[in-house]
C-alpha cells in the first residue's frame, strides 16, 4: 500500500469522523434567537428586527437556539480544517422588506457540498458538481422561500443577491449583520433563469 494512499485514507477518515462529530453538535441547536436581553426566542417573531443580536458560537452551543446567521458563525468554527466558504443570499423587495439566508459550502474530493441546517424542512448535505450548479440551487430554493413563507409574487431577478461574506463581529443587530455581508463579495452569476422557471 502505498503511503499516498494511506495519506489520503486518513484525510478522508478524519473528515468522516469530523463530519460526525460537526452533525452531533448541530442536531442539539434549534431554530430561534438570543435578544439583546439575552432572552431566548423559541420562535421566530417580529420582534426580532429590533431585538436580534449575532450570537458567538459559545454563546449559541449555551443558548441551543440561532437563526441560520448564528448556526453559520458555529459552523465556521466546527469546519476549522475543511476548504470552506460561507454564503449570504438576500431578495431585496423594498428597502424594509428583505429575506435572507445564509449556508456554509465546503469543498471535498473536486465536489461541492451544501451544509444546511438552519432550514429545518430541508436539513441535510447536498453534494454538486460545480459551485454555480450549488448557487442556483439555493438561490431557487430561496425564491420559493419567498413565495411560501412571505408570501411574495411578481418577484424581479434584480432584487435577488448573492454574497460570499467573511466572519462577522458578534453582537451586532441583524441590520448590521446584513450590512456587513452585502460590503463583502457579490457573486456574479446570472439568477434570471431562477425566478422565471418558478412562475411557471
Amino acid at each position: 500500500m502505498s503511503s499516498h494512499f494511506q495519506e489520503h485514507q486518513i484525510i478522508v477518515n478524519f473528515k468522516m469522523k469530523k463530519l460526525d462529530e460537526i452533525n452531533e453538535i448541530m442536531d442539539e441547536i434549534k431554530y430561534g434567537y438570543v435578544d439583546i436581553n439575552n432572552e431566548i426566542h423559541p420562535k421566530f417573531d417580529r420582534d426580532i428586527q429590533f431585538k436580534y443580536r449575532l450570537q458567538s458560537p459559545e454563546e449559541l452551543k449555551k443558548s441551543k437556539y440561532g437563526v441560520c446567521f448564528d448556526q453559520v458563525e458555529l459552523q465556521r468554527a466546527l469546519f476549522k480544517g475543511y476548504d470552506f466558504t460561507t454564503y449570504f443570499i438576500v431578495y431585496l423587495k423594498e428597502s424594509e422588506k428583505v429575506h435572507t439566508h445564509t449556508f456554509l459550502v465546503y469543498t471535498d474530493n473536486n465536489k461541492y457540498f451544501l451544509y444546511e441546517h438552519a432550514e429545518e424542512d430541508r436539513r441535510g448535505i447536498y453534494e454538486f458538481s460545480t459551485l454555480k450548479d450549488l448557487l442556483l440551487e439555493a438561490a431557487k430554493l430561496h425564491v420559493k422561500s419567498c413565495i411560501k413563507d412571505r408570501g411574495w409574487s411578481d418577484l424581479d431577478y434584480k432584487k435577488l443577491f448573492i454574497y460570499e461574506y467573511n466572519k462577522p463581529k458578534f453582537g451586532i443587530s441583524g441590520r448590521d449583520f446584513i450590512l456587513h455581508c452585502m460590503n463583502t463579495k457579490p457573486i456574479k452569476i446570472n439568477l434570471k433563469g431562477v425566478i422565471e422557471n418558478e412562475k411557471i
